[in-house]
């Protein structure tokens, strides 16, 4: 690496080297000879660049000409000056073609600026005068009728002449050609202009078509940025000035209409990204910041037609196509990451754009030289581009009938799979079942039949979801009438509960799956112990219970407790259902939040019939219950195999301890910190609105269960009458 960067100083130097050197040395006289080529003066003039200043006249010939003025010209100097700067150049030429009005002097410059042009010969005495500028005459003053400014050189056939070139600051191009080479020059030229702006032409008719047939804001957005970038460029290319040139040479353009089309390009390129990238949905933020940037574009074409104003505009005319390509890419970029497709086609074209953009103002600033790219880069650039947009508007268009095209095909998917749903439910569960019962020959076929159980019961999770769904739709529908008829409560309970079970048989799937992924968030586990004890306030009053809860704070200085909030309402409400589902009428059921420095634990305690010493060890595995008898109270033996597997997925575990005749404790841990989480998602703190949500979800479950052990109460009643 050290070699390397020595290598990198030495290049650096050379060519540090060889810029000086080329700016010390002068070129030597100017030779026209070749009637094919066109010779640029960029390498063969000597440059004097005068800084603005108050109240100074400008300089004349006969003092630039002076030794005092002549020692201040550079060669080599930069092409490009400030707007504001007064600019001479000075050529050493020679005519080596026999006729002396052969050679022609182009300038392409803006069409707002102005030049004069002298030539003196070897005694220093003034040979030729003219002056070039806009306005009357304009169109005139050329020996080839065009939009460069060119006029003839009278140049004696092998006599020396000094070309000196006064004009205003810009960029600096001058050369000099034949009027043969001049023609060929402006009809290729010609043609390229012709399909640069045809193309923009056609795809601003065919978007408006486009906006006509769908009436999506979007296109017509972007037929007004065509437009409006379409002007720019003719403006900043001349071709408007010469369009609007009248025979006598009079446009009544205004010099800030660059500007104004500056300040209108940039509204609308915002204004369409904005429609087309969607940016209020997928990026607020951005579209924030799309609409400020909106707001201050107009800035640049208003203040420009302040005269007093104009030269604090000149350096806006800069910034304001930057900050909004600068702007536009970071949009895209934004709306790209969303998975936005379109937006592909819309980074792409401005990220071609933008380079262009960048390296045009570069050489107006003098960093780069003149160059066929830095010159013609920004129309090609933008002729990709708006092919580009073009592409993304129609690919909006696929993309809409595509999400059209799925939606219905999953209406019809739906449909079907109501009509289909039975069959195949039936057809799984007897392939299943004979699966099952053809796995229990040996030991090896047990564990092949504690894989498909488990698949058995993610199939049937799955497939009993989908009817119950179907199920709970019009039953809600029903219920919301004025008078719905009594048994569709119950009916609707009983399926709510149906669906919870179901639920805990697709966890218990997953999990031995592992498939379960946690999303922890930092959680305030007296909250949710809150929370639950409140959702089953209403059960306990039912069945005649006293439930507590106590809560201590974690320790200063301990790490938070992460947890996934659907999780641990899990954990709490299989806790809570099991406390109060085995502890008679009078009872007690206490509920205790204590932190030490690396777990967190929540205990349920009740005053229940206990479970024996013998079955207390078995009391969390799966489809088992403790005590043969215990069937009278109901559930399906997976609750606390659930607590246990997602204790342990939060770094902690799940204990149980008895005593028959006087309760039972269950106590979970939970592990602090992040560290056990490797592999899980981490997210956000638990907004307060998504807090109240899971509230209500676990309140629903315990008045449901409420319910169902009140409607049970009632028919045991009933029966014993």
């Amino acid at each position: 690496m050290r070699r390397l960067g020595i290598r990198w100083v030495w290049l650096v130097g050379l060519w540090l080297m060889g810029v000086l050197g080329a700016r010390a040395a002068a070129p030597p006289r100017l030779g026209l000879r070749d009637v094919g080529r066109e010779y640029v003066l960029e390498s063969d003039c000597a440059r004097l660049i005068v800084p603005p200043q108050p109240g100074r006249a400008p300089l004349t010939l006969a003092q630039v000409s002076s030794p005092a003025w002549a020692a201040r010209f550079q060669y080599g100097a930069r092409t490009v000056a400030a707007d504001s700067a007064e600019v001479w150049l000075r050529c050493e030429l020679r005519n080596d073609e026999p006729a002396a009005d052969r050679w022609l002097l182009c300038g392409s410059l803006h069409h707002t600026q102005k030049f004069e042009v002298y030539l003196t010969d070897a005694a220093g005495r003034l040979c030729f005068r003219q002056r070039a500028a806009p306005g009357p005459g304009f169109r005139a003053a050329h020996a080839v009728a065009g939009r460069h400014h060119n006029l003839v050189l009278p140049l004696p056939a092998g006599q020396p002449r000094t070309l000196y070139i006064q004009t205003s600051g810009g960029v600096l191009r001058f050369s000099l050609l034949t009027r043969e080479r001049l023609h060929e020059k402006l009809r290729r030229e010609e043609v390229a202009a012709g399909l640069y702006f045809g193309v923009l032409l056609a795809l601003l008719l065919y978007n408006l078509l486009l906006y006509f047939s769908v009436r999506d804001r979007s296109y017509l957005y972007y037929v007004l940025f065509v437009a409006s970038f379409g002007l720019l460029q003719a403006d900043m290319t001349g071709y408007l000035y010469q369009l609007l040139d009248s025979e006598t040479g009079t446009t009544g353009l205004p010099v800030y209409l660059q500007n104004v089309l500056i300040s209108l390009t940039a509204m609308f390129s915002i204004l369409t990204a904005r429609a087309f990238l969607e940016t209020a949905r997928l990026v607020p933020r951005l579209d924030r910041a799309l609409w400020l940037t909106l707001l201050f574009a107009p800035v640049l074409g208003l203040s420009s037609a302040v005269p007093a104003l104009q030269p604090l505009m000149a350096g806006l005319s800069y910034v304001v196509p930057l900050l909004t390509v600068a702007v536009l890419l970071a949009a895209g970029l934004a709306v790209l990451r969303r998975g936005f497709r379109p937006a592909r086609y819309y980074l792409a074209g401005w990220t071609v754009l933008m380079a262009a953009i960048v390296l045009y103002y570069l050489r107006t600033l003098g960093v780069v030289p003149v160059s066929f790219l830095t010159e013609h880069g920004v129309r090609m650039a933008s002729a990709l581009e708006v092919i580009l947009i073009s592409l993304g508007l129609a690919d909006r268009i696929n993309l809409a009938r595509r999400d059209r095209a799925l939606a219905q095909a999953e209406a019809l998917a739906l449909a079907r799979e109501k009509v289909d749903v039975q069959r195949q439910t039936n057809e799984q569960l007897r392939q299943s079942y004979d699966e099952l019962q053809a796995s229990l020959a040996t030991n090896e076929e047990l564990h092949t039949l504690d894989e498909l159980k488990t698949r058995f019961f993610t199939n049937i999770s799955h497939e009993l979801r989908t009817p119950l769904t179907l199920i709970l739709s019009p039953l809600e529908q029903l219920l919301t009438e004025p008078t719905p008829r009594p048994e569709l409560r119950p009916m609707h309970r009983n399926a709510q509960r149906l669906l919870h079970l179901i639920s805990q048989l697709l966890d218990i799937a997953r999990l031995e799956a592992g498939q379960l992924r946690l999303l922890a968030v930092p959680t305030d586990l007296g909250r949710a112990a809150r929370t639950t004890v409140a959702a089953f306030a209403a059960l306990a009053l039912a069945r005649d219970l006293t439930l507590d809860l106590e809560v201590a704070g974690p320790l200063p200085g301990a790490e938070p407790l992460f947890a996934d909030p659907e999780q641990l309402e899990q954990i709490l409400y299989n806790l809570l259902s099991n406390a109060l589902k085995f502890t008679p009428a009078g009872g007690q059921v206490r509920v205790a939040v204590a932190y030490d420095a690396r777990y967190a634990t929540v205990a349920v305690r009740d005053t229940g019939v206990g479970i024996a010493a013998a079955e207390l060890p078995g009391v969390f595995e799966r489809f088992r219950q403790a005590g043969a008898g215990r069937r009278q109270y109901g559930g399906s033996g997976v609750g606390l195999a659930l607590v246990r597997e997602l204790a342990a997925l939060h770094g902690g575990a799940a204990t149980a301890s008895s005593t028959v005749g006087e309760g039972s404790t269950f106590a979970v841990r939970l592990a602090l910190g992040t560290a056990h989480l490797a592999g899980h998602d981490l997210g956000p703190a638990l907004p307060a609105a998504q807090a109240t949500e899971a509230a209500a979800r676990t309140g629903t479950a315990a008045q449901t269960e409420a319910a169902i052990h009140a409607e049970a109460a009632q028919t045991e009643a009933a029966q014993a009458e």
